[in-house]
């Protein structure tokens, strides 16, 4: 295995450098790599059947084409062979070489006829040989499954590189194997109508292979794909596999399974979602194909599932997965999904947390259908796993079930079908969530559901509306939103007819709060909303507006219509006009203060929690927009803090209060009235008396609740570590999302430490007394983790004690234990999470038990930052007259603006708009690279705050993300890492 990964880490660095110099397309490339590793594959089975044959057959034996053919290998001529190309001299015109060999290997094999790639005139001779030298090493020596491994290595590589595009042809192999398991494939006829590369295929043959059958005389393969050139990927990925199959070219929503419908033995798929377009009148009365009628949404959700049922036979197993809105998805949508569940075909629903496919992050849902479950005890039943939080973190954002993980899931479902588990991968879970060896249902994991119930619920086979684990956490409470709060839909309107004339009684001004007013921190931005004006307004107005949709302060507002990252949710304040009303964009839930508070009614919607249980409980418009009404937000769960102890008050706290009574008594209150004695005349905005008395309230305020380390770090550190420490905070109500969120604050926080010291060694310091002799840590060469930055963070700080530090541009780093702190986080905590089995949830809370302290502790050591400023260099305007400069401050969750007059500048050495730290003497250190404000798509050009991660070499390119988390990106400013070599 080691020898495999070495050859796939070469030869992914040559076609990475490929990439980088070349104008093909991912599409492309991967098209003519993937052709030379199927070359390959095609040399080492003849040289593997040739020594078969001669160790069986007497000396002299004449090998014939039937022998290779039988064996499962291709029919070669010697000029064809991979070998003999490496013969060739460096001269020679590979591309046209290649070209001809892979025509010539067609004319040979009947199946391989139009699969072949034959656009190699498009790479360099070099690039070629490049190529075949890296892979001739690659034999069946190394394993068995070397080259199906290798193949399947670079299909998940070049998916990454297309992006979007990507989940058109590439499942993710551990969600194929996971639909795998969980139908068994053992014998009998598979379709695949959206087969892509074949992904699902190969893991039914290794499959098969585990459990020591032979694919070859007990499956029979049947694909379907729209694009031709996956078909030739498909055929490709099938003969390095050792597998054969009907390959069709062909729209499946459309196309014939030629008089194979309701034959298959297994469907699994991965089709598109919630692809438009679809061509009604082609669909319209395909009873075969589409029984439950077709759906009136321009949506092939539904279709795709009713194919997959029409294709099985009576005793037939389906597993597909499905966006995560065809769950609840109304209206026909959900009159085709209450006939599927009374035909009684539903079988196993599991929810798959997000990042699981390339580039896109939504999460999914796997759909299992059974049509021999009837006349059996679960014909009348459907379970539902939520499978949210079982994975193991690839990278940053991909993520992905290991062996145990898929084992596990399947094992399941073994026990609630009542068939033998297996333990190949140890499964030690099942054991000790399934103690007995027998199902149970396990709240927050699995639970069995009548179709009675699922029809209660409006027929939604949403796993987490079954199986959330309500659970407040200590010193929190459950109640339903109903039991604390009105709830009521904002104020219709309608489109005026120009002609229409409406006569208006008490008119006011008005304001209109709609869905688009809502920030992302939870504010209403007054600057935005919609006055109204009676007379030119395109909307109608109700002449006598009820009182019930005007807004009061600590109304909690939310949106019917959320987005793609959450439902957004808002709490009124009282600078917000008495004459405001919500609009029908909007449900208010006016929180009953005599028995919750509403803030934190607000904070617990706001939540990761609150957001989930909104999601399970919405349905879907428009792909997966979540949308919820009054009475699906009525049912919601919420956590409140229990407030019902008391405290006792002991005599140092009565000594405290005694103090702040008599700086009350005999400073500030006299002090007060003193100004309150001056005209208004007098009373000046600057008057020193009033700076006075609010320096005092602000000592007194600061001695009645010194800020916590929440309150220092979300208002005073700089931004990539606040926002940071606030997600992880909004996180409390769930464990599993805790200990993640813990991961990413320290990461967080150990990125900016070395970010700010590789600066300070790029610029300020000596190269010649802070030599660093690990040059990959020195320049962040990917692959080197936080454990070795922090090595290259002590190495600079070691050096800097010579002098007490004051080399350092954060001289306080001297006194800090924060590289230890990073170090044992790095070893103990994030490798420990990253490489073992997903905890079990008392075991994600001794983790978080344990390393919380460990993180808080190293952001006390940190406190020194607050005195720091994250700024962007300052921009200029003219503004009344006067010359103005903006400062934009990223301390804190929120840019802060400071805009000053020219004449107060401070002279600030470094390009316009980089972001540089500032200290208390207003010295600067420019961060740039690695710290940019960028837009992205994601975020609809909105600009970021983006860290620098890690240098790639191969590509020359800075690869960083969002300190929000929002998305990737690829920083400028390679060539400025001129650190001493």
């Amino acid at each position: 295995m080691a020898k495999l990964d070495e050859i796939k880490r070469h030869l992914w660095a040559l076609t990475d450098n490929l990439r980088a110099n070349s104008t093909l397309k991912p599409s492309e490339y991967s098209e003519l790599i993937l052709g030379l590793i199927f070359l390959q594959f095609a040399n080492e089975r003849v040289k593997q059947v040739k020594a078969e044959i001669r160790a069986t057959r007497p000396a002299g034996y004449e090998i014939t084409d039937n022998d290779y053919l039988e064996r499962g290998a291709f029919i070669l001529s010697p000029r064809t062979y991979f070998d003999e190309l490496l013969k060739l001299p460096r001269n020679t015109n590979m591309g046209e070489i290649v070209n001809n060999v892979m025509s010539a290997i067609e004319a040979k094999n009947e199946a391989l006829k139009g699969v072949l790639p034959k656009k190699f005139t498009r790479l360099t001779t070099d690039s070629i040989f490049a190529l075949l030298e890296a892979l001739k090493d690659v034999s069946f020596d190394i394993e068995p499954d070397v080259f199906g491994k290798l193949y399947e290595y670079f299909l998940g590589k070049f998916a990454m590189a297309e992006g979007q595009r990507s989940g058109e042809f590439f499942t993710p192999p551990s969600i194929a194997r996971l639909i795998v398991e969980v139908l068994e494939p053992a014998k009998g006829h598979i379709l695949d109508p959206v087969c892509g590369s074949g992904g699902m295929f190969v893991q039914s043959a290794r499959f098969l292979h585990n459990h020591q059958l032979n694919p070859e005389n007990r499956v029979y393969i049947w694909g379907q794909e729209i694009k031709e050139e996956m078909v030739r990927l498909c055929r490709m990925n099938l003969a390095v596999n050792g597998l054969s199959g009907n390959i069709a070219f062909t729209n499946s929503l459309y196309g014939e399974i030629q008089d194979l419908w309701g034959q298959f033995d297994f469907v699994m798929a991965n089709p598109p979602f919630n692809i438009s377009g679809v061509d009604k009148t082609k669909v319209m009365g395909d009873n075969q194909r589409y029984p439950f009628g077709s759906p009136r949404v321009d949506n092939a959700n539904y279709l795709w599932i009713q194919m997959f049922y029409s294709a099985l036979n009576a005793k037939g197993r389906a597993g597909f997965v499905m966006a995560n809105s065809a769950n609840h998805a109304r209206g026909s949508e959900l009159d085709i999904r209450r006939q599927l569940l009374e035909k009684k075909a539903v079988d196993v629903i599991i929810s798959v947390s997000p990042n699981f496919f390339y580039t896109v992050t939504l999460p999914c849902t796997l759909w299992f259908l059974d049509k021999g479950k009837v006349g059996t005890d679960r014909e009348n039943k459907v379970l539902f796993i939520d499978a949210r939080n079982i994975y193991h973190q690839v990278d940053r954002v991909h993520r992905e079930f290991w062996p145990e993980d898929v084992e596990y899931i399947a094992n399941i479902v073994r026990l609630y079908r009542e068939e033998r588990v297996e333990y190949r991968y140890g499964s030690q879970r099942l054991q000790e969530t399934f103690p007995d060896g027998v199902y149970a249902d396990i709240p927050g994991l699995c639970k069995v559901i009548t179709l009675a119930e699922i029809e209660a619920q409006e027929w939604s086979l949403n796993p987490s509306r079954y199986t959330e684990l309500l659970t407040p956490p200590e010193k929190f409470k459950q109640a339903k939103l109903h039991e604390i709060a009105e709830i009521q839909r904002g104020l219709p309107l309608r489109s005026k007819d120009p002609t229409e004339k409406i006569s208006i009684v008490n008119v006011f001004d008005l304001y209109l709060v709609k869905s688009r007013n809502i920030q992302d921190n939870g504010n209403i931005d007054i600057k935005s909303l919609e006055k109204v004006d009676f007379d030119g307004a395109d909307i109608t107005v109700p002449r006598n507006i009820d009182k019930k949709y005007f807004l009061q302060p600590y109304d909690i507002l939310v949106a019917t219509i959320g987005n793609v990252r959450n439902i957004p949710v808002a709490i009124i304040n009282d600078e917000l006009s008495e004459n405001t009303v919500f609009t029908q964009s909007l449900l208010r839930v006016r929180v009953n203060a005599a028995v919750a508070d509403p803030q934190s009614v607000f904070t617990f919607l706001r939540s990761e929690t609150g957001q989930q249980i909104m999601r399970s409980y919405a349905s879907s418009l428009g792909g997966n927009l979540p949308q919820i009404n009054t009475y699906t937000l009525a049912q919601i769960s919420i956590f409140l803090p229990n407030s019902s102890h008391t405290k006792e008050v002991n005599v140092e706290e009565l000594s405290f209060l005694s103090q702040v009574v008599h700086q009350l008594k005999n400073d500030i209150v006299p002090a007060l009235d003193k100004l309150a004695e001056q005209p208004n005349s007098q009373a000046k905005v600057n008057d020193p008396q009033i700076e006075s008395v609010a320096g005092r309230l602000k000592e007194l305020a600061f001695l009645l609740s010194p800020p916590s380390l929440a309150d220092k770090v979300m208002n005073s550190y700089p931004m990539p570590i606040a926002l940071a420490y606030r997600r992880f905070l909004e996180a409390k109500f769930n464990v599993y999302e805790q200990v993640s969120r813990l991961k990413d604050l320290f990461e967080a926080t150990g990125f900016f430490i070395y970010n700010v010291v590789l600066a300070d060694a790029l610029q300020r310091l000596d190269p010649n007394q802070y030599r660093i002799a690990d040059k990959g840590a020195r320049k962040a060469y990917n692959g080197y983790s936080m454990s070795a930055r922090m090595d290259f963070v002590d190495a600079i700080i070691s050096i800097a004690r010579s002098n007490n530090g004051k080399d350092l541009f954060l001289t306080e780093l001297i006194q800090s234990s924060v590289v230890p702190h990073a170090k044992e986080l790095q070893d103990k905590f994030r490798n420990q999470l990253s490489h073992t089995a997903t905890p079990s949830e008392s075991q994600q809370r001794k983790i978080l038990k344990r390393y919380q302290p460990v993180v808080e502790e190293m952001l006390t050591q940190l406190e020194f930052l607050s005195a720091y400023r994250l700024i962007r260099v300052p921009s200029f305007h003219i503004k009344k007259g006067k010359l103005m400069y903006r400062m934009e401050i990223y301390q804190g969750v929120m840019p802060k603006v400071d805009e000053k007059e020219n004449g107060s500048l401070i002279p600030i050495q470094a390009e316009h708009d980089h972001i540089v730290l500032m200290d208390r003497d207003d010295r600067i250190l420019d961060l740039h690279p690695l710290y940019q404000l960028l837009a992205n798509d994601a975020t609809h050009q909105e600009m970021h705050l983006c860290f620098f991660k890690q240098r790639k070499e191969s590509s020359r390119l800075l690869e960083g993300e969002s300190v929000q988390g929002a998305f990737y990106v690829e920083l400028d400013g390679f060539d400025d890492f001129k650190l001493y070599d």
